[in-house]
């Protein structure tokens, strides 16, 4: 668990990476709509990050990466393209803030707590050395 000032200085950060000011966030109880075991989100209507109590640094960036797909293309656009949320554009992007973040793509910690289909991508690339998801590992998935 990260604090709300360890949050602040990461969303600075990004911000001033990305050429954004002032990325709006916040903390959000377990039973807010929305929510998910990640604990995190990006609500896209209000424009803002929603972490859990128990978010990560790596989550943080995470839904940041959807703040710059928001910015560039509209999250509407995520659900009539290829993959959702979470397809090759917004993966294209999560790499460019997770390289811009960490100066390196192989320094995010989260490329195999990511979706599967998102660990696949960074095994592909070098990134990772297995292309199966922690959640997944010693399951009858692996």
């Amino acid at each position: 668990m990260i604090t709300d000032e360890e949050v602040q200085a990461a969303i600075d950060k990004l911000d001033s990476l990305n050429g954004r000011n002032k990325t709006k966030w916040e903390r959000i109880p377990t039973t807010r709509p929305g929510y998910n075991s990640r604990g995190s989100f990006y609500d896209e209507n209000n424009k803002i990050i929603c972490l859990g109590l128990k978010a990560r640094i790596d989550d943080v960036v995470h839904e940041y990466a959807h703040v710059v797909f928001d910015s560039r293309y509209r999250c509407l656009l995520s659900f009539q393209a290829e993959g959702g949320p979470h397809g090759a554009r917004f993966i294209a992007i999560l790499e460019e803030v997770v390289t811009k973040f960490y100066g390196d793509a192989k320094l995010y910690p989260n490329w195999d707590d990511e979706y599967p289909h998102i660990t696949g991508y960074a095994f592909a690339k070098g990134y990772i050395n297995t292309p199966i998801t922690k959640r997944l590992r010693n399951t009858e998935f692996s």
